[in-house]
């Protein structure tokens, strides 16, 4: 329905010619009242909402971790390009509206997928350009 229910951050820390670490943090809202989430600035949504049924908090957080070690294997040995498909089959981003923070600019474009690398891809007043870093934030109107 548009809500956000999770989000997903991922930091590299490393050098650009060597070896590279990615920090990944996940966030899901599995419950929450209303009126805990007054300064949310969107509309969002818990997960026990959406599936109606109360969800287990430590099983949610095993069964996340169980499919993250298998897909972190799976992107170690072949790269992006092995999820590239299944990204744009549920890519929530592609045709809308998002703004792109970088470290000194910021761009407003239309998202239009991914590349074989995960690179984004954002069609803007400038004309199409990729990107593989930076903040992407999403507000639907």
């Amino acid at each position: 329905g548009g809500r956000k229910i999770a989000g997903i951050l991922l930091e590299a820390v490393g050098e650009i010619a060597g070896d590279v670490s990615v920090i990944i943090g996940v966030g899901i809202n599995v419950a929450m009242e209303s009126n805990e989430g007054i300064e949310i600035d969107q509309e969002w949504s818990t997960l026990s909402d959406e599936l109606g049924a109360e969800i287990n908090r430590n099983w949610l957080a095993a069964e996340v971790l169980k499919e993250l070690v298998v897909v972190l294997q799976q992107f170690q040995r072949y790269g992006f390009q092995n999820f590239r498909e299944e990204w744009q089959r549920y890519d929530a981003l592609y045709g809308r509206r998002v703004s792109l923070k970088m470290m000194r600019d910021q761009m407003e474009g239309v998202a239009k997928g991914v590349t074989a690398t995960g690179a984004l891809i954002l069609e803007s007043e400038a004309g199409r350009s990729v990107h593989d870093s930076g903040e992407v934030s999403v507000r639907l109107s």
